[in-house]
């Protein structure tokens, strides 16, 4: 309140009978910068606390992905009070980065492929998409399983398992899901489904989570 006043006072002494309606344009561009600023900070909280809670460390990266991809029409001028998408995105890429969580996702230029990786070890390409999630999506959503499974105190490399419905290969931890290799997958890589998946499984056993 104060501060709208503070703006009114200024303006109508800067510009007489345009001021009203100057002060209406600055004010809010002012409360679209507070608004973004509020984002943000929302944007780093929720990627704090859910990763200190015990969630996929790339959940909020996820939300942030989708939301990018719906807001790729919208237009954001001097006063949109959501920061665009791909900032956002990159911000909670560089949370992940200084937090030091790995594996790591590194996707293609052309985005038609994204691999996880740590340091010199890596898993086969995901190249297709599957139930609505891009191969980013289910890039990253292995990378924060991994990072979850490394924290287990009895972690073994020897748990890992493959079940399979006839037609898509599942790979397990144990009981829980890591990922599941869909026909797609191998096509773009010239094997079979149940060749890629053992891939998966050898590349699992000789990762050295640190």
């Amino acid at each position: 309140m104060e501060k709208s006043l503070g703006i009114g006072i200024l303006f109508g002494v800067a510009f007489g009978d345009r001021g009203a309606m100057l002060q209406n344009i600055a004010y809010n561009a002012i409360m679209a910068g507070h608004s973004r600023s509020d984002e943000r900070e929302a944007d780093y909280l929720g990627f704090v606390h859910s990763y200190k809670a015990g969630y996929n460390p790339y959940s909020m990266l996820l939300g942030l992905y989708k939301l990018s991809e719906l807001d790729q029409k919208y237009h954001y001028d001097l006063f949109s009070d959501h920061p665009e998408g791909k900032a956002r995105v990159a911000l909670a890429q560089k949370y992940l980065k200084d937090a030091k969580v790995t594996p790591t996702v590194t996707q293609s230029e052309d985005g038609k492929s994204a691999q996880v990786t740590d340091g010199q070890w890596k898993l086969p390409p995901v190249y297709a998409s599957l139930s609505g999630y891009k191969p980013v999506h289910r890039a990253c959503f292995v990378a924060g399983t991994l990072y979850r499974l490394k924290a287990l105190p009895d972690y073994s490399p020897d748990r890992y398992i493959l079940d399979t419905d006839g037609t898509n290969f599942t790979v397990y931890y144990n009981d829980r899901q890591v990922f599941t290799v869909v026909p797609e997958d191998a096509a773009a890589q010239g094997m079979s489904a149940q060749e890629l998946a053992n891939r998966y499984i050898e590349a699992l056993r000789n990762w050295q989570a640190k």
